[in-house]
């Protein structure tokens, strides 16, 4: 194996994920999903304005000052995605799922002497943030192009012993696997071993990992009608993806039989963010609630493999092939956030909640000391939007029950929504019982949305369309100290 240099990794991350944008893995730092306490995921989210719930503290740290008794929070969800892909008129479905830790929280308060209007608490908790399993299939017959097809055009000027150092990694790995070929070295010009149409296309993607925070907060309350709070985040992530592509259907001039590429792609990282709230009881019935999210600092190191085997149709075999890279180290600031928050209390028997988060996702900087990398934030920039998300949740109680149900709407992160994500819809749905010094909560959420998915480069291949449904169930145990 070949360590290669971080301008040819670059490319092979971008091509890991599958997206055909090295922009996409900004977005597993910054793009959440409806995880965290049962309550909390049947509203929707929809807690600004509410607290009294750890997961709620982590968008709203004033609601740790809503906590009336010290209390300990726990929740395991198991959550299982299904992924329908449609390449070129052929469909293929594959699901992933798994257990995990969803929220857990300890609130202690502080107290006080002679002070009876102001109450203040500490707090620590834990939240899943995004669960990365996933696993889909993209399988059909091109009649268009093979992504030799690529390699060629993107090695076309290049002297073959070059390529890699140049940049094109997989163009070096195809040219040593005899996938290519200089056709004319005066001008180095290309072409291939491999020949034919309607070839058969299959690309089979793996992945795990998720996004965690670990919340450290001060809150304090005056009167009980005014909340406000400070959190200090630690969020880490933890990504890892498996990709195989293979071709084959190649003509009876073909020298190639069929061909393989197999990636493997890890990435770790560690960061931190402030986060202010506050919550405001305007009366008895009518609460409003704001927070503000600084920038998340990540520090990561990633690393990649990738392998090439080539089988000819006289039986023989070129590869494996392959590269690494084991320390791809960069800094990565994600975007800010805000948060409007309302929720009317119908008495005892319940609420209303609802609230309104804007995220600028195009707002995303890498750094490294070793490497230039303004071209992916300015693709960031080209490519991402800001995102405009409404949440709305309702509970109602009767005697020791509590029903409870949700809705989530978010806009595409694309500015281009014929090549990415489409808006995300989420609805939820809960129950939990409450005892003296303990409660009971059950969640379920159903999430959907579609993407386009591209096997290479947009203009040698059309995309291929994926249907992904997340279905996550969580329950969770409150207990008062």
């Amino acid at each position: 194996m070949s360590r290669i240099v971080f301008s040819a990794s670059l490319f092979a991350i971008s091509f890991s994920l599958g997206f055909g944008q090295s922009v996409e893995e900004a977005l597993l730092y910054s793009n959440d999903q409806l995880l965290g306490s049962p309550r909390y995921v049947a509203l929707g989210g929809a807690m600004g304005a509410l607290g009294n719930d750890f997961s709620a503290v982590h968008d709203n740290p004033a609601g740790l000052s809503v906590f009336r008794r010290e209390r300990a929070e726990f929740s395991l969800g198991y959550g299982i995605q299904r992924t329908k892909a449609n390449h070129y008129g052929q469909s293929s479905e594959r699901s992933e799922g798994g257990f995990s830790l969803a929220q857990g929280g300890l609130v202690k308060g502080i107290e006080t002497w002679n002070d009876e209007l102001n109450r203040y608490h500490f707090g620590i908790s834990f939240r899943r943030m995004a669960q990365f399993d996933q696993e889909f299939l993209v399988s059909g017959q091109n009649p268009e192009s093979s992504i030799i097809d690529q390699w060629i055009v993107n090695s076309n000027g290049t002297d073959p012993g070059q390529l890699i150092n140049q940049g094109w990694l997989y163009e070096g790995m195809a040219w040593e696997g005899f996938l290519t070929d200089v056709l004319d070295s005066s001008n180095w010009s290309y072409t291939s071993f491999a020949t034919g149409l309607d070839l058969q296309q299959d690309r089979r993607v793996v992945r795990s990992g998720g996004r965690d925070e670990i919340l450290i907060s001060l809150a304090g309350s005056h009167d009980h009608r005014f909340f406000y709070g400070a959190s200090l985040g630690i969020p880490f992530l933890s990504f890892n993806e498996e990709s195989f592509y293979t071709e084959s259907g190649f003509d009876e001039f073909s020298d190639v039989n069929d061909f393989s590429l197999i990636d493997r792609y890890t990435l770790n990282a560690v960061g931190v963010f402030l986060q202010l709230g506050v919550q405001y009881r305007i009366n008895y019935w009518w609460r409003v609630g704001a927070s503000y999210r600084s920038p998340s600092w990540f520090w990561s190191n990633a690393s990649f493999d990738t392998e090439l085997t080539t089988n000819f149709r006289d039986g023989g075999t070129a590869g494996p092939i392959a590269y690494f890279n084991d320390q791809i180290s960069y800094r990565l600031s994600a975007p800010q956030r805000w948060s409007l928050s309302s929720a009317f209390v119908m008495g005892k028997s319940g609420f209303l909640s609802l609230e309104y988060r804007g995220v600028d996702m195009g707002h995303q900087r890498f750094q490294s000391a070793d490497f230039n990398l303004e071209d992916i934030d300015r693709a960031a920039e080209e490519s991402l939007q800001w995102v405009n998300e409404l949440r709305v949740g309702t509970e109602y109680r009767l005697a020791k029950w509590s029903a409870r149900a949700g809705y989530q709407w978010a806009s595409s992160v694309y500015k281009n929504e014929g090549s990415a994500l489409n808006a995300r819809q989420t609805l939820s749905l809960g129950l939990g019982y409450q005892m003296t010094k303990w409660r009971l909560d059950l969640a379920w959420r159903s999430h959907s949305w579609s993407s386009d998915h591209f096997l290479y480069a947009a203009q040698f291949v059309a995309p291929s369309r994926l249907n992904q449904r997340s279905n996550w169930l969580v329950m969770g145990a409150t207990f008062n100290l």
